[in-house]
């Protein structure tokens, strides 16, 4: 008889400390796992960036090439002795 009363007793107390224990467990994980996230938000916003910069850089690249290659037709047609090399740098520089 004394056993079950002094279960009855210390029983809330242990089950208050399991919960206890349990519950800032679990939120530490959660804590920790919205840090992680939070934290990774702004290197994929920065990888994103510069995934569109480079395809706008690539972009623009392989326009700059197709318009110098019409260019080069143009030229060829109208006046047929003009060469390559003689072509204007399409950044200004002879």
């Amino acid at each position: 008889m004394e056993f079950y009363k002094i279960l009855a007793i210390v029983s809330p107390f242990i089950s208050a400390l399991l919960t206890g224990f349990i519950t800032y467990n679990l939120t530490m994980k959660q804590k920790r796992f919205d840090l992680l996230y939070q934290s990774k938000i702004p290197a994929f916003k920065d990888l994103s960036v510069a995934l569109i910069n480079y395809k706008n850089y690539c972009l623009g690249k392989a326009s700059l090439f197709e318009a110098m290659n019409f260019l080069l037709i143009q030229l060829k047609k109208e006046v047929p002795y003009i060469t390559e090399q003689r072509l204007p740098n399409p950044r200004g520089k002879m």
